[in-house]
């Protein structure tokens, strides 16, 4: 019965599925044991309609009821007629050989001689044999079959898979296939941003001639159907995604909910198949080298996976047997991540006591076990403390040397701080990809603060209209202790106006009464993200998903290094250049 319920099971997607599935062959089951208990029907299925027998043979218990038919009858005094039996026990000879079975006969014109027909049933092991043999089938079906049919999860393999020597010794390791990388993105030596009516794919920052690329995505879509109806309702969870990451780099991946960021980490990890569309590691594709990419794949899913009666030492072990860990260097490294995300101290509590802050350091210290060339952080950081998170960050950062780093996050600090690179995805789309100071001077621009006594507001309006003819009002003037506040936002393509505005501000002593206070700072990341995702910019129909790269050299952050990098901060005079 339980490869009968691994077979059934490959056809089976959801909980309820399954429930309702393993009902119906429990009272099947359950109602061919109650009938065929009754000797007297056993007996006329053999004799009458042998064919339905054959049929009945894959159903375990028919033969399993057989089974405990025979065990019955053997013990009983007398037969299924009343005739005594010479022997009322059940030993091995009983076991091997034919059962006979004296049963009225049918013929109108049978005398006392023959009123009995004897009727000749299959020794009992032989029902074992059929059990034995039901096992093997549906434990052999159930293996083939969940690998060509995957359902809405997972990456079918191909249908003569089991004749392939890459399945039976999969590939392992970095180095792709003969030596030399697969590539299906078009390289490029140049520094400037890609215009919006290119449409190449899309490339990382730093990309240069001869680097290697640990993972390339290439026209990546996937649909989902939503209604019975499959061709009339479809809902484009990704739609084209193709970009370039290089190994120890971090892409942080933005978008709003339902932008695609997690179907697209589900697509790469193999959880969802894609429509169209393909994508490489160190080589490898996940359409072909599925299992050898997961031999160097860490995942920290969006929604822990966790079991509550474990600990989470018993987690790493499980995870680690999984991975191949040798059981030498098991112990060190489990011990080793588990101080890093500071659950050493309640590493032998069972997970149910955990918070859910402390879950989700236990599926990050996962996600590094068996030290990952690739890791996927789907929102690792939510529900933590900021302490912790802190603690998180600096070790996602001293983890990425030697391997490439992907994660999800609603948090713009943390993308600002962790990103190399930062994608921001909307309706299923990359929208822009690029650093974030790159992104900042292109789509955001500068915030400009001035604080001005009431009845000199029209005058210092006159002049920001004369003096910054391309900026805008962010927002309504707010009053503020000493005056109002008018708050401003400069393109990024008119910053050579800043100089000369807050030169005439310095130099007229006149406006040194007006203006009681003023700033000026780059705009946030968060400002960058809500003009790109819902601003003007992700309304334009012909607006084409642009790249922001950046510089072939990039001063990296120190682990939560308070400042940013050198050059980041542009003062007055470096906007006049």
């Amino acid at each position: 019965m339980v490869p009968l319920a691994f077979f059934a099971s490959v056809f089976l997607s959801t909980a309820r599925q399954a429930v309702n599935a393993g009902m119906m062959v429990f009272v099947v089951g359950l109602m061919v044991i109650s009938l065929l208990s009754n000797q007297f029907l056993l007996i006329e299925l053999y004799q009458y309609v042998k064919p339905l027998v054959s049929v009945l043979s894959f159903l375990p218990p028919f033969h399993l009821a057989k089974a405990m038919s025979d065990i019955s009858s053997a013990g009983s005094p007398t037969d299924i007629s009343g005739l005594p039996q010479e022997s009322y026990y059940f030993d091995w000879e009983q076991m091997t050989r034919d059962r006979t079975q004296k049963v009225p006969s049918t013929d109108s014109n049978a005398d006392s001689t023959n009123a009995y027909t004897t009727v000749f049933l299959p020794p009992t092991y032989a029902s074992l044999l059929f059990l034995v043999g039901d096992a093997i089938l549906y434990g052999l079906l159930a293996w083939y079959l969940d690998g060509v049919i995957r359902g809405n999860h997972g990456m079918p393999r191909k249908l003569h898979f089991p004749f392939q020597l890459s399945y039976w010794l999969p590939t392992k390791g970095k180095s792709p296939p003969s030596g030399q990388q697969r590539s299906v993105l078009q390289d490029t030596d140049n520094d400037q941003d890609t215009s919006d009516e290119d449409d190449a794919p899309l490339l990382t920052k730093g990309y240069k001639l001869g680097a290697l690329d640990a993972m390339e995505v290439h026209a990546l879509r996937k649909t989902f159907s939503t209604g019975l109806c499959s061709r009339g309702n479809v809902k484009v969870a990704v739609d084209g995604l193709s970009l370039k990451v290089q190994e120890n780099q971090i892409l942080a991946l933005l978008g709003h909910n339902g932008a695609g960021k997690s179907t697209t980490i589900n697509m790469l990890t193999g959880l969802l198949k894609p429509d169209q569309g393909n994508a490489y590691f160190y080589g490898l594709t996940i359409t072909e080298d599925l299992d050898a990419i997961r031999n160097i794949l860490g995942v920290c899913p969006q929604h822990d996976v966790l079991w509550g009666d474990l600990t989470a030492y018993e987690h790493m072990q499980l995870f680690g047997h999984l991975k191949g860990i040798s059981r030498e260097n098991m112990a060190t490294e489990i011990q080793t991540l588990l101080e890093e995300v500071q659950l050493n101290h309640v590493a032998d509590h069972r997970v149910r006591t955990y918070s859910g802050g402390m879950k989700r350091r236990l599926s990050v210290a996962l996600s590094f076990l068996g030290d990952p060339s690739i890791i996927f952080l789907d929102e690792p950081t939510t529900g933590m403390d900021p302490q912790i998170r802190r603690d998180i960050w600096n070790l996602v950062l001293r983890k990425k040397q030697g391997r490439v780093t992907v994660m999800t996050t609603h948090s713009m600090e943390e993308a600002d701080i962790l990103g190399d690179n930062i994608a921001i995805m909307a309706a299923g789309t990359l929208r822009v990809m690029g650093t974030s100071v790159n992104l900042k001077n292109r789509f955001a621009g500068y915030n400009i603060e001035l604080v001005v006594r009431h009845q000199d507001r029209a005058a210092i309006e006159v002049l920001v209209r004369e003096k910054l003819p391309g900026s805008t009002k962010r927002s309504d003037p707010v009053e503020v202790e000493g005056g109002v506040l008018l708050p401003y936002n400069l393109p990024p393509d008119r910053q050579a106006e800043i100089v000369p505005f807050f030169t005439v501000i310095e130099r007229e002593r006149s406006l040194a009464d007006k203006i009681v206070d003023y700033s000026i700072s780059q705009t946030t990341l968060e400002e960058v993200f809500l003009n790109v995702t819902v601003g003007e910019l992700f309304r334009d129909q012909e607006y084409q998903p642009a790249l922001l790269r950046s510089h072939s050299h990039t001063t990296p952050l120190s682990p939560l290094s308070p400042e940013p990098p050198h050059g980041s901060k542009k003062q007055l005079s470096d906007l006049s250049q």
